[in-house]
Order: structure tokens, then sequence, then C-alpha cells
């Protein structure tokens, strides 16, 4: 377990916008706060445990520190001492300034290269991987991967032509209809696979995805325009 005091001078945030990671969970418990992230968990002392874990929930990348404060009834100090050690931790980040303004493509670019890596690193870390790439999955758990993925990957199916409609920019519509046009057809790469372990390809179709799975398709097919315009 980490454990910090919110005292620290934290790095500049200008006005930036801080943006706490999505998957922490947060308990206020006593006079600390505690923090979880896989399987580790940092406590949080010197800081009223249920504001700070309100200014956190706030911390999504369109509000700015000192409207935290504001909201939250946290100094400014405070706020800005929070953030830095949940930076420190790599529980948040700072986002681009102008929340709800449009991002440069080469700002865009960096954010998401560095992002990215440690998505990539998280995800390819799971056990389940080095299982599959060693042999040592069970057959139905190789299994259950192949559906899952052909409902992941022929949901492109649905939330890519959306993407293109919804497109304002006649540059990026072309690269998502281009790289649809890749895409289209390699959930048959899954079924292909399992007919080659016994399961046919109806079954499979018939199937219905994990719930896990049905809500990451089903979230990339939200349309948040209009919840930024009305931010």
């Amino acid at each position: 377990m980490a454990t910090s005091s919110p005292t620290a001078t934290p790095p500049s945030t200008g006005q930036s916008f801080p943006v706490a990671r999505w998957d922490l969970r947060i308990r206020p418990l006593d006079d600390s706060l505690h923090i979880r992230l896989d399987d580790t968990e940092f406590r949080f002392e010197g800081i009223s445990a249920p504001l700070a874990r309100r200014a956190i929930w706030m911390m999504d990348g369109r509000t700015s520190p000192r409207e935290i404060a504001e909201a939250t009834g946290l100094s400014d100090g405070s706020v800005e001492n929070l953030l830095g050690h949940l930076i420190e931790h790599g529980l948040a980040n700072l986002g681009p300034d102008g929340a709800g303004e449009a991002i440069p493509s080469r700002e865009f670019f960096q954010l998401t290269r560095g992002l990215f890596s440690s998505w990539k690193d998280r995800l390819f870390g799971h056990p389940l991987w080095d299982s599959l790439a060693t042999g040592e999955a069970t057959r139905s758990q190789f299994i259950g991967w192949l559906i899952e993925t052909y409902h992941f990957i022929e949901a492109a199916n649905q939330r890519m032509p959306y993407a293109v409609a919804m497109a304002d920019n006649h540059e990026v519509a072309r690269m998502i209809a281009h790289h649809y046009k890749e895409e289209y057809d390699h959930a048959d790469f899954f079924l292909q696979a399992l007919e080659a372990v016994g399961i046919d390809s109806e079954s499979a179709i018939r199937s219905r995805p994990l719930p896990g799975t049905q809500a990451v398709a089903g979230y990339m097919r939200v349309d948040i325009t209009a919840d930024v315009e009305g931010s």
C-alpha cells in the first residue's frame, strides 16, 4: 500500500483540466481516502475523504481545479496538492487547455500515443494472453476468447458506418471509411477458427456476448457530441 499526505507542491496545472483514471475504486474510510487500482491500494491522509472523493469524481477533463475547489468546498491548494499526488502515482493526468475545444491533430496524436502504450501494456499483460500464447489456456477459455472477440470485431459493422455518417470533417470521414473497408470482414477469421475447433459458425453467430463485451460495443456507438455541446 502506498501512502501520501497531500502537502507536497504538485506540478503547476495552469489552465489544464485534470482527468482521473476511469478504473479507480475510491473509498473514504475514517480520516483517509483509499484508492485501489488493480492490486495496489493508495491511502491519502490530511484531507477530507468525502470531499476528496467528490473532487476526484469531478476530474473529467472538462472541469478546472478551481471549479472543483468551488464545488467541493476544498481550498485551491488542497485540490492542487491532491491532484499532484494523483499524477505522481499515475492515477490522474492533465488534459489540454480549453476543455471542450477542438484539439489540434498533432497534440491529439501525442496524447493518444502516450495513453495507448500504457493501456496496451495493461491489456496484454493479463495472464490470459500468456496462457493463449503458451498453450496453457483451457479449451473452454480459448473457445470463449474466440467467441467474445468475434462479437467485438463484428460490432464494427454497427459502429463504423455510423462514425462515417456522423463525421463533420470530410477528411476524417474518408479515413474512417477506408479503415472500415479494411476491417469489415475480419470477424470471419474468428468464425473460421471456431469451425477449426468444432464450433459451427451458426452457433457462434447466435450466441450472446458477455455483458462486458456488449457494454464496450455499445459504448463505442454512443454519440458524445450532444454531451460535449451541452457541457
